[in-house]
């Protein structure tokens, strides 16, 4: 009997395009390495191809036993959430990983690969940066196809088609937010107008200080996986945020023609949110929707 498992680096290809190629062998190879060395006699690691790598772990077969050997491997060993200082940039790394057992999920080869591959993508949908072990009574009847994230032209159109319908700035937010949150794992959205107030759709009487996210005017977007790397660029917005229990953050303007109407975040509660390149896209296309109603359509966003 064994566990065998299949795990992606999430953005792999943005390590590789914007810190080089050499920063991309470095993160392989030190991964592969801590692997090996945790992992032991008690198994095989190996490397699949790209940033794609398995593992087959001959003592944990139980689900509770595959449970506490992945939150280990996760979060007390942290490798596979951890932090890579490489060339003077401090890169965060994560993966997503798919786990099935022989011979009690399946018995051949081939359907335990799918099975593994399956939770794998179930992981993927929710999000990345964690583990899935596959429960039959829970992935059996899973479409793959539908598990695959949507593309980003369906989400930008189902988004533009719920915002055509509502009327109100807190009204179309709060259905981004029943739209995209759960596929994002964002919590909330916040945002700030002239008077640079933090509100919330979900909680409209909320109003906390905000008033040094001007600090964040140079440019239209940033994201980070941990609150705390805003604490000295804006103390103020940190601990409005952290009080809201955010953990990780977008941050990206609402404004036009380089006017700057207002800031929304969208607050994720879980700590090492990992923002994917498509999840960017769709939030910086919901801001300037947002602006397009505030300059163009005389919508007000409330202070």
């Amino acid at each position: 009997p064994f566990s065998f498992s299949i795990f992606d680096l999430d953005n792999f290809k943005y390590i590789n395009d914007n810190y080089g190629h050499h920063a991309g062998d470095v993160v392989l190879a030190t991964v592969s390495r801590e692997l090996a060395e945790f992992i032991g006699d008690e198994g095989l690691v190996g490397r699949f191809g790209g940033d794609e790598l398995l593992m087959v772990d001959f003592k944990n077969t139980a689900f509770d036993d595959k449970k506490s050997h992945l939150d280990l491997l996760y979060n007390e060993q942290g490798i596979l959430r951890q932090y890579l200082d490489i060339d003077k940039n401090s890169l965060y790394i994560t993966a997503t990983l798919g786990c099935a057992s022989y011979p009690s999920d399946a018995g051949k080869y081939e359907e335990l690969f799918a099975m593994s591959d399956k939770a794998l993508y179930c992981g993927k949908s929710k999000g990345r940066n964690c583990f899935v072990i596959y429960r039959d009574e829970l992935h059996r009847d899973m479409d793959m196809k539908k598990l695959a994230k949507q593309g980003l032209y369906t989400n930008m159109n189902s988004i533009m088609t719920q915002l055509e319908m509502i009327s109100g700035f807190g009204n179309r937010l709060l259905s981004v937010l029943n739209l995209i949150g759960p596929e994002m794992h964002i919590s909330n959205l916040f945002y700030t107008g002239q008077g640079r107030r933090l509100h919330s759709p979900l909680d409209r009487a909320l109003s906390k200080d905000a008033s040094d996210i001007t600090e964040f005017s140079e440019r239209e977007l940033y994201f980070y996986s941990e609150l705390e790397q805003i604490r000295d660029k804006s103390p103020i917005l940190y601990r409005s945020l952290s009080e809201l229990n955010v953990k990780s953050a977008v941050i990206v303007k609402i404004g036009l023609n380089h006017e700057t109407d207002g800031y929304l975040i969208c607050g994720s509660s879980r700590s090492g949110q990992r923002w994917q390149e498509e999840d960017l896209g769709i939030i910086y296309f919901v801001a300037k929707i947002l602006a397009g109603y505030v300059q163009l359509s005389s919508e007000t966003i409330p202070d």
